[in-house]
């Protein structure tokens, strides 16, 4: 298992949300693709520290990281 972070892409927004799914499966993180409005994106991550170095880049380019 590896950890994944979701990329949100809602139209009514000018730009994406994120929100760390942490360690899940790939058919977990395949599962969280899916949107009824929008898009979203799934990234994957091979370890830990990568993950959490992307969580705080995100923050501090100005991105909403819900947790």
């Amino acid at each position: 298992m590896k950890y994944y972070i979701k990329e949100r892409h809602n139209p009514q927004f000018g730009k994406p949300y994120y929100v760390p799914l942490g360690k899940i499966s790939k058919a977990a993180a395949l599962r969280h693709e899916k949107a009824a409005y929008g898009s979203n994106n799934v990234i994957e991550y091979d370890t830990l520290e990568d993950y959490n170095t992307a969580i705080e880049t995100l923050t501090k380019l100005g991105f909403k990281v819900h947790t």
